[in-house]
């Protein structure tokens, strides 16, 4: 199933679903010798957060003396199903991973059953350290709504996932590619709600993007904008690169625009038909402007109007 998603900015990193919990319950819970932590994860010991896990408690134990960590072992099943009767008894541990939403940990902490962090996220610089995105998955509000309020815990991993752009279009514009995470944010940045980037994905991978970009930054070319789109090889000649198509024109009627423009390199004929079928008419072309594979090329003007 294709799903077109609109994104104006990309993230580097997405939570990958689990926070690490400080519980309340009552007097007698968790550990009260004050020389022992106990703690609930449901990682596999051989799996690369199982062993991560290991590394954890072994520097927290290096880096405090007299204190060790106690760890019990409880399926993700387990910690689900009886995570809140647990947590309201002597039983409930010191420490625990348990999934972030509105129903899982945010059900927890409108129930009183987790600590409040918020003086320690301010005292250590979790507020600073962490990134909004990832930030917004330790605090609740007093409904148990995810994103503001109280802080009861911090994200326990997150993953890279992957930067997705056509390096041809790099090279057929001009523009030095982006080679850092700070260039690359700064590229995805220039386009705003007026100059939107769709993004294509099927079985939860993106195979593909279309964007809006400004066509000019004098002001008298507003109601212009160039169209632009990319599939994977991998995925193309399936009806995707249509679909994206007619989802950005879709995406420009929508903020107004006059007119779109696109510029295709001499050669690519898939992209002069399946711009020609959605309306664009062939109306110059601009003799080598265009640098692909370090030689110059022509490059075709197409336009569309909206209205």
């Amino acid at each position: 199933m294709l799903t077109t998603r609109r994104r104006v900015v990309a993230s580097a990193v997405i939570l990958a679903g689990s926070l690490l919990l400080t519980s309340c319950g009552s007097s007698d819970s968790g550990s009260s010798d004050g020389k022992t932590l106990k703690l609930w994860h449901y990682e596999g010991p051989t799996s690369a957060m199982g062993v991560a896990w290991n590394e954890a408690v072994k520097e927290f134990e290096a880096t405090h003396p007299g204190v060790k960590v106690k760890y019990e072992e409880k399926s993700f099943e387990q910690i689900q199903k009886t995570a809140q009767m647990v947590l309201n008894s002597s039983d409930a541990p010191d420490l625990m991973e348990y999934n972030k939403g509105n129903a899982t940990a945010g059900l927890l902490s409108k129930q009183g059953l987790l600590t409040d962090l918020s003086a320690e996220a301010t005292k250590r610089g979790w507020d600073k350290k962490l990134s909004a995105g990832v930030r917004t998955t330790s605090q609740y509000d007093a409904k148990g709504v995810m994103g503001s309020g109280n802080w009861y815990g911090v994200p326990n991993y997150a993953e890279y996932t992957m930067v997705f752009y056509n390096k041809e279009l790099f090279d057929k514009y001009g523009i030095a590619e982006p080679k850092t995470v700070d260039e690359r944010i700064q590229w995805l940045k220039s386009h705003d709600e007026r100059h939107p980037i769709l993004v294509a994905e099927t079985d939860g991978k993106v195979i593909g993007w279309a964007s809006l970009t400004i066509w000019s930054d004098r002001p008298a070319y507003d109601d212009t904008a160039e169209s632009s789109f990319y599939v994977h090889s991998t995925h193309r000649g399936r009806g995707f690169g249509r679909k994206l198509k007619e989802a950005i024109i879709e995406e420009a009627r929508k903020l107004k625009y006059h007119t779109l423009i696109a510029r295709i390199t001499d050669g690519s004929r898939e992209s002069m038909h399946l711009n020609e079928s959605t309306g664009y008419v062939y109306v110059g072309t601009l003799k080598e402007v265009g640098r692909k594979f370090g030689k110059l090329l022509d490059v075709h003007i197409l336009q569309k109007m909206l209205d």
